[in-house]
């Protein structure tokens, strides 16, 4: 066993010496390691703690980096790196974008076990304060809700950090101006920090000028039974928050301002413009120490400095002081939150009072098309084979199969996807790692734009939509879609897929020219196999337009004939070719026969893996391969395939809005978009790849199968069928 070792190193004292330095570098490269961690994570901190947001944001990008690389998955340096990284994007007016980070930092907290239930109680509440700021305001109260009586269990009532879940929850309660749960919120929040803090503490002045907010716009009845605002009251929690904060304003810049400014709107409340005008002033100076001139906390300082030069008759300089904070706004946020619509409103009521009817009816107009708080609108790039109806504004359902051409489409997730997206979130049902509910239904997706556009403008989407892209970034998502489906359908479909899976990054759909009719299978066999040649060339397109973008393909039913075909004409291309950018190939009930199933193998040289769904319960490929006279189906038969990963989804379900021949019908022709468990497993692949398909997705197990290589298959399926995975 020694011989071949030099003589020196045969001794048995060596090897235990080589394994003592051996041992202790290891040891000293994971210390190195950590406290190069510990280092990063803390310069960010002290960063923030300094309310230096833009040099804190640079260094929590840095340290998320760090822990990316040198930490686990499971490691809690990992969640603690994310939660600073979304809180400086949320303190440098990153609002819509912080969203995917406070989530993915929620997942890994869950991941940790009840160790750690006080952190993750503390990013849940992180993440509904950032919807307050982003004006969902029926998210943050169902969240900061629950938060509160989350604290009050894991804490007690009369601990101080139950005292910061009522601060929250009176946020929300201002928000919607319900003054009275406010005032109780807040002052149950100082009863509890009067028991444990002196009245110069800062808990304790925050208190003080929470309450004076409230205080200063509640309603108390006088002696007659009248109702009106209570400022004097105010002014005094005010005077004694300000006679600490005076000492040393850097003591808590962000009290001090909230002071600063509700003096100014005491003194507006009762009437004094001037001196409020001089605290406005004041309070947006602060603001811009604290958050710079782009942030949407100092756009809201804009807007109430423009109140009062209106009361001041200074028109001009309010008209420009709101259209200034209205640039920063739309740049933060979306054109229908709530405070750009506030803004707006303002501009068109200051511009009808001064006379100036043109400019206020053009403001009105642009109000009126402000899309509703309660929905989300999302682009998507298409290609198609269809032509363009220019009358109808609506692709036809036939096209002549050989030209491509290009468009832009805007869908819109109406009010019902949204809030079951979010009552499952809350109550951990719906979180995609974890779903056990029911995901959106298709019909919940409005079509709202459709304009044929060149490649240009797709490549302007695309690129725009990964540079903003937190969760994806740089990657793509095509769906191709099967037989007897329209255009419209397609991108609802795309849509839905897309916003369930939380992809952010850019959205994309090769729509070939089906008819959307149950009648034409035959025929829709011969387009899909015709529209190959299309989505090659869209490919192409897409490699040069955006080489650097990732694209994963999702294809259904006969959509994968469309792939499959493809796929073959890549495979043919020499080596030196130039080829897609393709990351994951997903082949979702295919309705193409064995042989081609095993062709697709062939495409995991020049992407990062393949995967096949399939369901022996499919009923819609039953009635392919009886019209086949028995031809297996790719989709529905178990079994492995060189080069594809085939996971077996028989025994999965979840609702389904698809119907057949007109009626309602469990079909499992649409699991890969009903199924919870499945688009969990979707995710995880899409965003990191991870592979053996059972240690991303425990549900899945492997089944020996006759091939060099197992399938895997649902979990309960396996136990159903009496079989013992190995």
């Amino acid at each position: 066993m020694l011989g071949n070792f030099p003589t020196g190193l045969k001794r048995p004292g060596c090897f235990v010496l080589l394994l003592i330095y051996w041992l202790s570098y290891g040891l000293a490269a994971a210390q190195a390691k950590d406290d190069q961690v510990s280092q990063i994570l803390a310069a960010a901190r002290s960063l923030v703690a300094q309310h230096k947001y833009a040099p804190a944001f640079q260094a929590a990008q840095k340290a998320e980096r760090v822990t990316a690389k040198l930490l686990k998955q499971n490691d809690p340096r990992r969640a603690a790196s994310l939660i600073l990284l979304a809180d400086t994007m949320r303190a440098t007016g990153q609002i819509l974008q912080a969203e995917p980070v406070y989530k993915q930092a929620i997942q890994a907290l869950k991941s940790l076990g009840k160790n750690y239930e006080e952190q993750l109680l503390e990013a849940f509440s992180k993440l509904g304060l950032l919807y307050m700021d982003a004006g969902y305001e029926y998210r943050a109260g169902t969240i900061l809700r629950k938060a509160r009586y989350w604290a009050e269990k894991l804490y007690g009532s009369d601990n101080p950090k139950l005292a910061v879940a009522y601060d929250r929850w009176a946020e929300v309660q201002l928000a919607r101006l319900d003054f009275t749960r406010a005032d109780e919120s807040v002052l149950a929040a100082l009863k509890i920090r009067r028991k444990h803090f002196r009245q110069d503490h800062p808990a304790r002045i925050r208190s003080s000028i929470d309450l004076a907010i409230v205080r200063l716009f509640r309603p108390s009845s006088n002696m007659l039974g009248y109702f009106k605002p209570a400022p004097k009251v105010s002014k005094d929690f005010l005077d004694e928050a300000l006679g600490f904060l005076d000492k040393d304003p850097r003591r808590d810049p962000v009290q001090y301002f909230r002071a600063v400014s509700a003096i100014g709107d005491y003194y507006r409340v009762i009437g004094d413009h001037e001196e409020s005008f001089k605290h406005k002033q004041h309070a947006l100076r602060l603001l811009h120490a604290l958050y710079g001139p782009r942030h949407p906390k100092f756009a809201e300082g804009l807007i109430a400095l423009a109140d009062v030069k209106v009361k001041l008759k200074q028109v001009g300089e309010a008209a420009r002081n709101y259209e200034d904070a209205l640039k920063i706004l739309r740049d933060c946020l979306y054109d229908g939150h709530p405070v750009v619509k506030t803004a707006m409103t303002k501009l068109r009521y200051l511009y009808r009072d001064a006379g100036e009817k043109e400019k206020a009816a053009a403001w009105a107009s642009r109000i009126e098309k402000l899309p509703e708080l309660h929905y989300a609108d999302f682009k998507l790039a298409y290609a198609t084979t269809r032509d363009w109806n220019e009358k109808k504004k609506a692709y036809h359902r036939l096209g002549k199969t050989n030209e491509l051409s290009y468009g832009t489409a805007t869908v819109q997730a109406d009010a019902n996807a949204l809030f079951e997206r979010i009552d499952r979130y809350v109550e951990s049902r719906g979180v995609i790692d974890k779903s056990t509910e029911p995901l959106s239904y298709a019909k919940n997706f409005k079509l709202l734009k459709m304009a044929p556009d060149g490649v240009g403008q797709v490549g302007t989407l695309i690129q725009e939509a990964t540079r903003k892209s937190i969760r994806f970034p740089k990657q793509a998502l095509l769906f191709v879609h099967g037989y007897n489906v329209t255009h419209e359908q397609a991108v609802k479909r795309a849509a839905q897929i897309a916003y369930d899976l939380e992809f952010d990054g850019a959205l994309l759909l090769f729509s070939w020219n089906s008819a959307g009719s149950h009648v034409w299978y035959m025929g829709d066999r011969g387009r899909a196999e015709a529209a190959a040649k299309p989505l090659v060339k869209f490919l192409d397109t897409l490699s040069i337009t955006v080489p650097r973008i990732k694209i994963h393909i999702i294809a259904h039913s006969m959509g994968n004939r469309v792939l499959s075909r493809a796929v073959e004409k890549l495979a043919k291309r020499s080596a030196r070719a130039r080829m897609p950018n393709l990351g994951e190939i997903i082949m979702a009930h295919s309705d193409i026969d064995l042989d081609w199933c095993r062709k697709m193998g062939k495409a995991k040289r020049f992407s990062r893996g393949v995967t096949n769904y399939v369901n022996a319960s499919d009923w819609a490929l039953w009635v392919s391969s009886t019209i086949r006279m028995g031809e297996g189906r790719c989709g529905r038969v178990a079994q492995s395939y060189p080069g594809l990963e085939t996971i077996d989804t028989t025994g999965m379900g979840g609702r389904t809005d698809e119907t057949v021949l007109g009626l309602d019908t469990q079909n499992h022709h649409g699991v890969f978009v009903n199924d919870p468990v499945l688009f969990g497993d979707m995710y995880r692949l899409l965003s990191g790849g991870r592979r053996p398909v059972h240690e991303r997705t425990p549900e899945f197990r492997p089944v020996p199968s006759s091939g060099s290589e197992p399938y895997w298959a649902f979990e309960k399926q396996i136990n159903l069928a009496g079989e013992t995975p190995k």
